[in-house]
């Protein structure tokens, strides 16, 4: 008999994963020390700018937030990279859901949930959680532009694409 998932709801099958995953994650993050790059973050987040020698702003500006609600902790400093990883999960779901059906859109937040990569990622605070939030995010904004061809999705599209660049990127990166 082949493995299959029992006959769930994948929408609430995904949201609580992504719920459950996502409190793991905020309680996980306190348990490691900060790594350089965060320190140096940080370290931005105290003298808030509008933008820095290698990096947009978006990063100090997200640990200056998280700080400013939960104090000068690594929580507070995690904290949206949490929120982020959770946010992009979700949206990789409807994604998904639109791009063929929930079932597949399930398996995706599984997969997704299971790299490595990802799971580092949904826990450090760095650059990477913010650009990976908006080029998922742009791809969703870009599908319901092509479906509905509305200026309104185009102009979120830009806007998203720019932050996603010029908010939380390397300038180097992209010619500046």
């Amino acid at each position: 008999m082949p493995f299959s998932l029992p006959q769930l709801n994948p929408t609430r099958t995904a949201a609580l994963l992504l719920l459950v995953l996502a409190g793991y994650r905020l309680w996980f993050c306190t348990r490691m020390e900060l790594v350089p790059d965060e320190a140096y973050y940080w370290l931005w987040s105290k003298h808030l700018a509008a933008s820095y020698r290698d990096k947009g702003p978006a990063i100090a500006w997200l640990i200056a937030l998280g700080t400013r609600l939960f104090g000068d902790t690594v929580f507070g400093i995690r904290f949206f990279a949490v929120i982020l990883s959770t946010a992009t999960g979700w949206l990789l779901f409807v994604l998904a859901r639109r791009l063929f059906q929930e079932r597949v859109a399930l398996w995706c937040v599984l997969s997704i949930s299971a790299i490595p990569i990802m799971a580092a990622g949904s826990i450090l605070m760095t650059i990477d959680s913010i650009s990976v939030f908006c080029w998922v995010l742009a791809t969703l904004l870009f599908w319901e532009a092509l479906q509905t061809n509305k200026w309104r999705q185009w102009l979120c599209l830009g806007l998203v694409v720019g932050a996603g660049t010029g908010l939380a990127n390397d300038a180097r990166q992209i010619g500046v």
